[in-house]
């Protein structure tokens, strides 16, 4: 009798589960939950004798019912979140899970093992053009300035899965071009050595575990640094940037959390002490506002 009754539940609960998609097509009482990164469409392709025959209708109307079936998000989370929590890992274009779930873009990683080298000569070249472009910027009192950005793999290289480190080499995109940018005395400020430098003296973080981009905190660090960089660039006093206090929180801000959103996971694994300085700019005095 009890097994009856459970074979019963079942039967129901599958046909619930078949009849669902039809009755939010004629009654949408629920507005399906979009994912990260998906283009979804949920407009009803209109029917026509052409498309009918040509079974472009067919194709779009069967697009549609997977799209606006309000059990796929959730049922493509779930997955997500097995494979991410069970097996360390995810089907997520161009995201790789590294130690202790610090999120990367494999780009970035590309770019630290250096399986993306140009060649010395292809960035010769080009460092000889914006050489020649920064001469001649200058007879418009325009000054060019390169700025070398952080990477997170490069900054916590330890994070990154041994698999990726194999075949990496010692010359990259970034050790070459700003070892000769220098030499062909281009104006370059280099967040990226800046930030490697300070990390064992930081206390705050730097980068997010679930993000691919530097915190405010960072950021604030670097519009100090081009502040003042571009001050003494152009002799010029312009609004200092400062912060009274910093603003710890586990809940994400900005793009914190951008890598962990292309996941698509119902739990995301939430960090400590995420750093939101309160930006104050020092407009007092004779300080340059105009455009420079």
């Amino acid at each position: 009798m009890i097994d009856n009754l459970k074979k019963y539940y079942l039967f129901i609960f599958l046909q619930f589960l078949l009849w669902l998609p039809l009755f939010y097509d004629k009654v949408p009482v629920v507005k399906p939950q979009f994912l990260e990164g998906v283009d979804s469409v949920f407009a009803k392709p209109k029917n026509s004798i052409e498309s009918w025959f040509q079974g472009a209708f067919q194709t779009k109307y069967e697009q549609y019912i997977n799209n606006s079936n309000i059990l796929r998000p959730f049922l493509v989370r779930l997955k997500n979140q097995v494979d991410f929590s069970i097996f360390n890992t995810t089907e997520a274009p161009g995201i790789i899970i590294g130690k202790q779930n610090n999120l990367f873009i494999k780009s970035y990683i590309d770019d630290y093992n250096s399986s993306n080298f140009i060649g010395k000569k292809n960035i010769d070249i080009k460092l000889s053009r914006l050489k020649i472009l920064q001469n001649e910027l200058k007879k418009k009192n325009i000054d060019l300035l390169v700025v070398f950005a952080p990477g997170k793999a490069s900054f916590n290289p330890e994070f990154i899965p041994e698999r990726f480190l194999i075949n990496k080499k010692d010359t990259s995109n970034y050790l070459y071009m700003s070892q000769k940018a220098k030499e062909f005395k281009i104006n370059t400020i280099d967040f990226n050595y800046y930030f490697k430098r300070i990390k064992d003296s930081c206390s705050i973080k730097i980068y997010p575990q679930n993000g691919a981009h530097w915190t405010s905190y960072a950021v604030g660090l670097a519009a100090d640094s081009l502040i003042k960089y571009i001050e003494k660039l152009k002799r010029i006093d312009l609004p200092d940037l400062s912060w009274n206090k910093i603003n710890y929180t586990s809940e994400a801000k900005f793009s914190d959390d951008d890598i962990s959103r292309l996941l698509n996971l119902h739990f995301v694994p939430k960090e400590k002490k995420l750093p939101y300085p309160d930006f104050i700019f020092n407009k007092i005095g004779k300080k340059t506002l105009k455009s420079i």
